[in-house]
């Protein structure tokens, strides 16, 4: 089995299981993410070792990928929602880190097991527009013990929202609620990997 032709399936992939999983389809087209954060190796090769003879062959090579330290900050900035113009006061943005396992997805082809999960949201944060940082978020250094996947490709994924202060009567307390906008303008980063680099 060939994995390379994986790498171009990608896209086609999370665009047609992205509303399953609470994302836009289109923010995987919208790839206007940009790091802020030098990466610790500009090019990666990903294999996915599918014989299990433990050789990295070349048509086990997935592609090359840029990678980060997962024990450092990571800084993105990102292009604004017409929203934010509109009314600014109660425009946020989602931000996450959204990873797809290559071998979970095959072990799913290969069981036919169609409804299985490869895909995984990690550090899921609410970005007010009004925060004085502007479009620009920083994901903290990761703890232990944090789900994350370090041979799994990975997008920053900002999606915009409204949110509105709402009193919960249960607790007694005020919250906020963040709403989708629909037809929002949905962004994604260039794929990449983690490493978890020594202290």
């Amino acid at each position: 089995m060939r994995v390379k032709w994986l790498a171009g399936f990608l896209i086609g992939v999370m665009v047609v299981l992205a509303g399953c999983d609470e994302l836009p389809a289109d923010c995987f087209c919208n790839q206007t993410v940009q790091f802020a954060t030098e990466p610790i190796k500009f090019t990666e090769p990903l294999y996915i070792d599918v014989n299990q003879n433990g050789i990295h062959e070349d048509e086990e090579l997935v592609d090359m990928f840029p990678v980060f330290d997962w024990n450092q900050e990571l800084t993105v900035t990102w292009e604004a929602d017409p929203n934010e113009f509109a009314d600014p006061e109660h425009t946020a943005y989602r931000v996450l880190l959204y990873q797809i396992s290559y071998e979970e997805l095959i072990d799913l082809i290969e069981t036919e097991n169609y409804e299985g999960i490869f895909t995984h949201q990690v550090k899921v944060a609410h970005h007010w527009a009004t925060n004085p940082n502007g479009r620009s978020f920083t994901f903290g250094s990761f703890g232990y013990g944090e789900d994350v996947c370090f041979t799994c490709p990975t997008f920053v994924i900002v999606i915009p929202e409204t949110y509105a202060q709402v009193y919960d009567g249960t607790t007694g307390t005020y919250e906020y609620v963040y709403t989708e906008i629909e037809g929002g303008f949905s962004q994604s980063s260039l794929p990449f990997l983690i490493e978890n680099t020594p202290r």
